[in-house]
């Protein structure tokens, strides 16, 4: 859709130049800031400038001009990436290789690979084979491998054929290979661990652990489910039962819990028999209070539950409130949720409200969004009504204000409770960037913080503003404007 709508324009901004298009010709030549010719009209695309460089494309060939228009390569390749650590990848009838900033080939095309640069080396393929090349194109590490991975932390995870099995490995900038080739599976770095998994011969399940740098198993993959090991503590499980253990490899909580969520702030929320409780760091329970959900902390606050059975509360609470009931068309879910009492608990287990509440968001901006009676409000983090509960609809704070709806009509009120922005349009969309759509009598405008029209209503539609642009739909044509509702290209 985007490029699309670019190629609807005579005229693209590309920083201090301006791409323009010859109407006779169909080329595109440029111009500078000040509208002076510097590029006659001779490619049939100009694509946007990159770090002081853009690809031309002439004739189905791309090449390379700078800022002055000075052609640095005639257009001869059938691709060229953008440059990075001071070279672009270039590839003509599917083979690869590299060029500098001024034009010339520094790695020959002949890779049937040539990934981005990283730390120093270039994951590379050749006869079909991986290893890794410098800048230069000379070999650093032979190519031996079934598949490669660029290196992170001066480690790389590659694969090698074993028995006409692919298996895992990990090698350093050296070429040494670190552990031996067994894994099924290796996954990613994280202060000195690594995921692994292996295949269990018996009934064909993988099962995960944890090895160091030095390959050595610090969790023996004995588990066939493991959570986030960038975590303090790693969820590990089996058999539908869940625990802890710690990045030692220490099993902190036995493998008794029904379901666990992450670690905030030392506490963990987990499901035993049917029943929610929080834990610490050392899988001591910190209260005796069971509930029949449990979220994640938001905000130093986990929202909590009672009054209905355990099985009957979905896991995906919607942070809007009426997006559960939108969205989910199981409505015996949806009517037994309405045995539900909600409130939340801190992180030393103490709840901070009356479990009196229909239905509640996770906080967001500092608040979170209650339902009683049918009415909706918003509570702070002491559990204290910061609105009367009197609004038909709402959405949870962004921006520092919240989306609110009387009768039939929509307006904002800020983190003070105030209804800042009164109820009279028709639709609303939430702030980004300061700027807020509304909709009034069929048509859209945008408003800022203080409520005043800052873009006319006079659009068919309207998105979101993102990095300073949104689009919207004006008789029957979609355009991009800026904040100050100008028509932009830039976004």
């Amino acid at each position: 859709m985007v490029t699309a709508l670019l190629l609807c324009f005579i005229a693209k901004s590309t920083q201090a130049q301006t791409v323009f298009k010859d109407s006779k010709s169909e080329k595109e030549g440029l111009k500078n800031n000040k509208g002076k010719v510097i590029l006659k009209p001779k490619y049939d695309i100009i694509y946007s400038f990159n770090d002081g460089y853009a690809v031309v494309e002439l004739n189905e060939k791309k090449g390379l001009i700078d800022s002055t228009g000075k052609e640095i390569v005639k257009p001869k390749y059938d691709m060229i990436d953008p440059f990075f650590e001071d070279i672009a990848v270039v590839g003509i009838n599917e083979k690869y290789g590299a060029i500098n900033k001024k034009g010339k080939e520094v790695i020959p095309i002949k890779f049937e690979i040539l990934d981005q640069m990283s730390e120093g080396l270039i994951v590379s393929k050749l006869d079909g084979r991986y290893g890794y090349i410098d800048k230069t194109g000379k070999t650093i590490i032979n190519f031996n491998y079934y598949n490669a991975n660029p290196f992170e932390n001066n480690y790389a995870i590659v694969t090698k054929s074993v028995n006409n099995e692919k298996l895992y490995g990990i090698i350093n900038k050296t070429g040494n290979e670190l552990t031996p080739f067994k894994y099924s599976y290796i996954k990613g770095f994280y202060e000195g661990i690594f995921l692994i998994s292996v295949i269990n011969e018996d009934n064909n399940f993988r099962l995960y652990g944890i090895i160091d740098t030095f390959g050595k198993e610090i969790v023996k993959p004995i588990y066939s489910e493991i959570g986030d090991f960038m975590s303090e503590f790693i969820v590990v499980g089996s058999e539908s039962k869940y625990g802890f253990v710690d990045r030692s490899g220490k099993l902190i909580t036995p493998l008794k819990y029904d379901d666990v969520l992450g670690f905030q702030n030392g506490i963990c929320p987990v499901k035993y028999d049917g029943q929610w409780t929080y834990i610490d760091k050392s899988g001591k329970e910190i209260t005796s209070d069971k509930y029949v959900y449990a979220a994640n902390f938001s905000c130093g606050l986990s929202l909590v539950a009672v009054g209905c059975e355990a099985q009957e509360v979905p896991y995906d609470i919607y942070d809007e409130i009426d997006d559960f009931d939108y969205y989910n068309e199981d409505k015996s879910i949806r009517e037994r949720l309405l045995g539900c009492k909600w409130g939340f608990v801190d992180t030393t287990g103490k709840l901070i409200c009356e479990l009196k509440y229909d239905r509640a968001s996770d906080f967001s901006e500092n608040y979170a969004l209650v339902k009683l009676s049918g009415k909706y409000g918003f509570i702070d983090q002491k559990g204290n009504e910061i609105t009367p509960l009197k609004f038909d609809s709402a959405f949870s704070f962004k921006e520092g204000f919240a989306i609110v709806k009387l009768d039939t009509l929509w307006g904002f009120v800020n983190t003070k409770g105030e209804l800042k922005i009164p109820c009279i349009y028709d639709d609303v969309t939430s702030f980004n960037e300061g700027r807020a759509g509304v909709k009034l009598n069929g048509k859209w405008g945008f408003i800022d913080y203080t409520g005043k029209v800052v873009i006319p209503i006079q659009f068919d539609a309207v998105y979101t503003f993102y990095n300073g642009a949104c689009q919207v739909l004006k008789d029957d044509e979609f355009i991009y404007i800026d904040t100050d509702g100008n028509e932009t290209f830039e976004y």
